[in-house]
C-alpha cells in the first residue's frame, strides 16, 4: 500500500476499530503491509505472525518428542543406490529478497559440483511434469530447491 493509501484507510477507521494483522510472511515479503512512520504505532491492535515476539505466535511447524509412536526403521540403501551424481539445484526464481541464493549455490559450486536446473541454471524442467523432474533429479543424491516438489524422488 502507498503512504496515500494508509491516510485513506486511518482517516475512514471508525473509532476505536481494532485492526488485527495475520501473517506468515516476512515483511521483506509483503512491504506494502508495514504502514508509514506516522501510522506505525496506531494501526494494528494485534499481530498475529511467525515471530515469537508477536501478540499471537503462528509457528510453521513445531517439534514433538515420538514417545511410543517412534515410526519404524528405515533402510536408506534404496535412496542412495543408483544415483550418480551428489547435488543438485533446482530453482525458477533467481531473484532475491532475503538471501542471495543463487550466490550460495555458485559458492558451493567453488567447494563441490552442483549442478543446476531450473530458470537459473543450465536447463529448464517442467515443475509440473513428474516424469521429466524424475528423469532429470533421479540419480542425484541431494537437492536443493527453491519451490517444494510434489515428486517423489527415489
Amino acid at each position: 500500500m502507498t503512504p496515500d493509501m494508509w491516510t485513506w484507510i486511518h482517516g475512514n477507521r471508525s473509532d476505536g476499530q481494532p485492526w488485527a494483522l495475520v501473517s506468515l510472511e516476512s515483511p521483506l515479503y509483503v512491504p506494502g503491509m508495514t504502514p508509514p512512520e506516522q501510522y506505525r504505532d496506531t494501526t494494528y491492535t494485534w499481530v498475529a505472525s511467525y515471530k515469537i515476539d508477536s501478540d499471537l505466535t503462528l509457528p510453521y511447524g513445531y517439534y514433538e518428542s515420538y514417545g511410543e509412536n517412534k515410526p519404524p526403521e528405515i533402510d536408506l540403501k534404496p535412496f542412495v543406490t543408483n544415483k550418480t551424481k551428489l547435488i543438485a539445484w533446482m530453482s525458477s526464481n533467481c531473484g532475491t529478497l532475503q538471501w542471495d541464493r543463487h550466490r550460495f549455490v555458485n559458492d558451493l559450486k567453488e567447494i563441490i559440483q552442483v549442478d543446476k536446473y531450473g530458470k537459473c541454471g543450465e536447463q529448464e524442467v517442467p515443475w509440473n511434469d513428474a516424469k521429466a523432474v524424475r528423469a532429470t533429479l533421479g540419480h542425484i543424491n541431494f537437492i536443493l530447491v527453491s519451490k517444494i516438489l510434489a515428486v517423489t524422488i527415489t
